[in-house]
């Protein structure tokens, strides 16, 4: 997992962050535990309302994309393997009292979905699966300049912590454990299972702007 660490102050290892050196387009990069660059994700963003991130590993090798496009009532997420062939979608609702992600499968059926209500700076989430019972939760806090999500299994058991950091223009998502060790991100994509359904909700916010501070329901 890595060692204990100030989530504050260690560089930039095991995260997903901007870039700062790309002028011509929007990019977020994803780091493993060595500081070392693992995966490019690249907007490319058209005239259209579509919105897209192709995403790269290291010998510039294109391992899948996100599109998002928003409609009058809900914004969807698709999911596009290598080839471009979908994985999956993600539907996003919301109203004044909760915001609701629905993720479904190639068949379009419902495998599970995320309600995140916020309050005076704080966030909760539940994760229900497709019978509508409850089987993950998080809580969020706000912070001057960072967002602080605890996430837990359905029996309240703490599992991981979720940082994101915003200081100016730039903006670091980093995973821990209960013990506040590092989440190795070395072979973790949102394609291949590597995060949790909350914690993918959470990097396509960054990616996509949806709100730097939930509360807004961007």
């Amino acid at each position: 997992m890595g060692s204990s660490v100030d989530p504050l102050v260690k560089g930039n290892s095991n995260c997903i962050k901007n870039s700062n050196n790309n002028n011509c387009m929007k990019e977020f990069l994803q780091y493993d535990e060595h500081e070392n660059i693992v995966y490019y994700f690249r907007n490319q963003r058209n005239l259209s309302r579509r919105n897209i991130y192709e995403i790269y590993d290291i010998y510039e090798k294109k391992i899948g994309q996100i599109e998002k496009v928003n409609n009058c009532c809900e914004t969807n997420y698709t999911f596009y393997d290598e080839n471009n062939q979908i994985l999956n979608y993600i539907v996003k609702n919301q109203n004044c009292c909760e915001t609701r992600y629905t993720f479904y499968g190639l068949d379009k059926n419902i495998e599970s979905s995320i309600r995140i209500k916020s309050g005076c700076c704080k966030f909760t989430i539940d994760e229900y699966d497709k019978y509508e019972c409850q089987t993950n939760g998080a809580t969020g806090t706000q912070g001057c300049s960072n967002f602080t999500y605890y996430e837990n299994d359905h029996y309240g058991n703490q599992k991981f912590i979720t940082i994101i950091d915003y200081k100016c223009c730039d903006i670091m998502l980093r995973i821990y454990d209960n013990d506040k060790n590092e989440i190795n991100l070395s072979d973790k994509t949102l394609f291949n299972g590597g995060f949790t359904k909350i914690q993918i909700i959470l990097i396509i916010s960054i990616l996509f702007n949806d709100g730097n501070n939930q509360s807004n329901n961007n």
